[in-house]
């Protein structure tokens, strides 16, 4: 069982580049995104970090396909938090409902773009050092073990 406070540590930080990206990109409209616990296992001879996020993060990562519309109470929700603010057309401004109806046909019919935050905190200049010291932490944590 693996219990070091470096890990800890590096994991903490390297959740904070993410947390940072969303913030920088206003993409965490609610807040919920950047809350998440984090943790970390020896499992198998593999080493995994867990973030423990809501469960629309995939969609934000890795966007949508065109196919099929996304609910549109969650588009609701989102138009209440952020919020937006509907222009009127031909004299006529969409409520809330409406508004998110269309906003939901159109990514139904378009599909989204994900913006990529993981990915970007991972493969950034910081996660890459942040990446590289969990690596050494590991290693002196195994040279260690094997002294003993």
């Amino acid at each position: 069982m693996i219990a070091d406070a470096e890990l800890n540590n590096l994991i903490e930080r390297l959740a904070q580049v993410y947390r940072n990206i969303l913030a920088a990109d206003g993409i965490n409209a609610s807040g919920k995104l950047s809350q998440f616990d984090t943790d970390f296992a020896l499992e198998d001879n593999h080493f995994r970090i867990y973030f423990y996020l809501e469960p629309y993060w995939k969609w934000v990562e890795d966007g949508r396909p065109p196919g099929k519309m996304p609910p549109i109470s969650a588009i609701e929700d989102w138009i209440r938090i952020k919020p937006i603010v509907p222009e009127s057309r031909n004299g006529k401004v969409p409520d809330t409902k409406q508004l998110a109806y269309l906003i939901s046909r159109k990514i139904g019919r378009d599909g989204y773009e994900g913006k990529k935050p993981m990915d970007r905190a991972l493969h950034s200049f910081e996660g890459r050092d942040i990446i590289e010291r969990i690596k050494n932490e590991l290693i002196n944590i195994i040279i260690n073990e094997n002294i003993r």
